[in-house]
């Protein structure tokens, strides 16, 4: 079990390293690495807001205010 979870906590280091790293080099602050997304812009009270309360938003799982996933 200790394996496992070494190595699922591996994988999500790499995913937030090729994310963050694909970021700087693109000069993008938010977008997709990989099918994952990110955004590393600061958050904003508005972007807060349309991000977790949406009605008009069909998704049942909305991007994040900030970081991976």
């Amino acid at each position: 079990m200790r394996t496992i979870s070494s190595l699922m906590r591996a994988a999500v280091a790499a995913c937030y390293g090729g994310c963050h790293t694909h970021a700087y080099r693109q000069k993008q602050p938010a977008g997709r690495f990989a099918n994952v997304p990110y955004d590393f812009r600061f958050p904003t009270i508005e972007r807060f807001k349309s991000r977790f309360w949406n009605p008009d938003d069909p998704r049942i799982f909305t991007p994040n205010v900030f970081g991976v996933g």
